[in-house]
């Protein structure tokens, strides 16, 4: 079965892409987590999220282009090992405890 998750770190299709600007950009760094995490960038604000992206395993990946503003960043580790299907496992495992 294949991985609902990207090949490699970057914005998750099918989701959008806003507060768009040229005023700040964000570093999602990832590099000493050994699970993959699908991240959301959430505006304080606006109280909405404006940025969904994965970033693999011990990877960093580069939000930019994105307008001034006070934002949260909202993660979840996915586990990507064999036989998993990232978080459809974790919560089955939780779920039978």
């Amino acid at each position: 079965m294949a991985s609902p998750w990207p090949a490699q770190s970057g914005y998750v299709d099918g989701f959008p892409v806003g507060n768009k600007g040229e005023d700040m950009q964000l570093t999602l760094d990832n590099a000493s987590n050994a699970s993959a995490v699908f991240i959301k960038v959430y505006d304080l604000e606006r109280h909405v999220n404006v940025r969904y992206a994965f970033v693999q395993a011990h990877d960093k990946l580069v939000v930019d282009q994105l307008s001034n503003g006070k934002y949260e960043i909202r993660y979840q580790n996915i586990d990507l090992g064999p036989g998993k299907n990232g978080c459809a496992d974790r919560r089955a495992k939780q779920a039978a405890s």
